[in-house]
């Protein structure tokens, strides 16, 4: 996630003068009650939620919190900088999904299943595809999943309606893509289209490849296979723009998030956080207008959510205290139920798939039940191992799929160029 949807003077009128904010700095290794958490974007507003909270406290009452917030560009890039060089990381530190493979690789962070941690007991409480990238190839648990992100449809209900196709279990991606030739339509008679059935081809393009993670190199060690399964997807955004059902914008940018606004786009294939986007921010006027549905083809995927670890750097004295607040913000229900409700992101907490606080209609989403929706995603997601590879792979991947809508390449010469530089980057 990348946006900010909750003002953080919210959180910060009610925090005790223990807990404090700070931007970008690294853990007070001489105070062994003073622990950091790198966070990025509305994070600091969740977590200072569970951090000013009664049982919090109750629990922590001699403990300082500070939480260290960047954006998520920059906290990365902070991140991948300090665990290098072995310095200067926060007693914890939150880690985006599309990094957990780096680090699992690459080393810096502390084995969370060894004692004096709990972390091999915990991590049975937890969403065990996500818990299954935090791994090692020696077993070793580097982090603890946080939250997740079950990938949905979010659909506006007039236009599903207009079409005739049934948008909450539509059958496969070529019958979204007929869906998507009676949506675009030109509604102001211009000679262009202003209504379109998907924001971007790099959507489609992302959600078929489980979000670029685990998917690039096989048992083998062979790049892209079956290649019939890549060479596929990008024939989908060839015929995609080739029936002009997609806005091509990118995300994030003025033009994508107008889109939205102005009800323009059908359809949004995102993870359930992108729920916190559209009400907070991007569309709040469009109450009762959206619905959320499944991916087309039954398709049950990740895309997103984070991870909690200790860099090896920090404090031994300070480590078993840090584990015990990563674990309550982990596998405390309430907080992680508290975090779903305020900012969207779903908990990584199996048990609270099933806690009751899941029913109830969603204004909204005109009364739909959709935390039971994006709950039962979570419950079909198989487990996929990241790869060291994941995020730059598909950073050739996102590139590879803009070749291809601008006609620059065909979907087998698309394939090749993501082949070539991943291997080129490996060698």
């Amino acid at each position: 996630m990348k946006k900010s949807f909750i003002p953080a003077v919210l959180i910060f009128m009610f925090l005790p003068l223990s807990f404090l904010m700070a931007n970008g700095q690294q853990g007070d290794a001489e105070n062994p009650n003073v622990i950091t958490i790198g966070v990025f974007d509305e994070l600091e507003d969740a977590y200072g939620a569970i951090i000013a909270s009664d049982d919090f406290k109750a629990k922590f009452p001699d403990v300082t919190v500070k939480l260290s917030k960047m954006d998520w560009d920059g906290h990365h890039e902070r991140l991948v900088s300090v665990i290098a060089a072995g310095a200067g990381a926060n007693d914890i530190e939150v880690i985006d999904e599309g990094f957990i493979g780096q680090f699992v690789t690459g080393g810096g962070f502390t084995d969370l299943s060894q004692a004096p941690y709990t972390g091999e007991a915990d991590v049975k409480k937890l969403a065990p595809f996500a818990a299954a990238n935090a791994r090692t190839e020696d077993n070793a648990l580097i982090a603890l999943p946080v939250d997740i992100a079950p990938a949905v449809m979010f659909y506006r209900k007039e236009m599903a309606e207009k079409s005739g196709y049934d948008f909450d279990r539509m059958a496969s991606w070529d019958e979204y893509l007929e869906a998507g030739s009676v949506v675009t339509k030109d509604t102001d008679n211009d000679g262009s289209a202003d209504q379109w059935m998907l924001s971007s081809a790099q959507e489609l393009a992302l959600v078929s490849i489980n979000n670029g993670i685990g998917c690039w190199i096989d048992d083998k060690g062979q790049l892209l296979q079956p290649k019939e399964k890549f060479t596929n997807i990008l024939g989908m955004v060839a015929k995609m723009d080739e029936m002009g059902i997609h806005a091509d914008y990118e995300a994030w940018t003025e033009p994508w998030e107008a889109g939205y606004s102005s009800g323009s786009f059908a359809t949004s294939l995102m993870g359930a956080w992108f729920a916190g986007a559209l009400k907070g921010w991007m569309a709040s006027d469009q109450v009762g207008e959206w619905r959320v549905g499944y991916i087309p083809g039954g398709s049950y995927i990740n895309m997103g959510g984070s991870f909690m670890g200790i860099p090896e750097s920090v404090n031994e004295e300070k480590k078993p205290l840090a584990y015990d607040i990563l674990k309550y913000i982990c596998t405390n229900q309430d907080a992680q139920m508290s975090t779903l409700d305020m900012i969207g992101s779903f908990p990584a907490l199996v048990s609270c798939f099933d806690d009751p606080r899941m029913a109830g209609g969603d204004e909204y989403f005109g009364g739909q039940e959709v935390k039971l929706i994006y709950a039962d995603v979570a419950k079909h997601i198989p487990a996929v191992s990241s790869g060291e590879y994941d995020q730059m792979a598909r950073g050739f991947w996102q590139s590879a799929v803009n070749g291809v809508v601008a006609g620059e390449y065909t979907p087998e010469e698309a394939y090749q160029y993501v082949v070539d530089n991943l291997k080129a980057s490996m060698d």
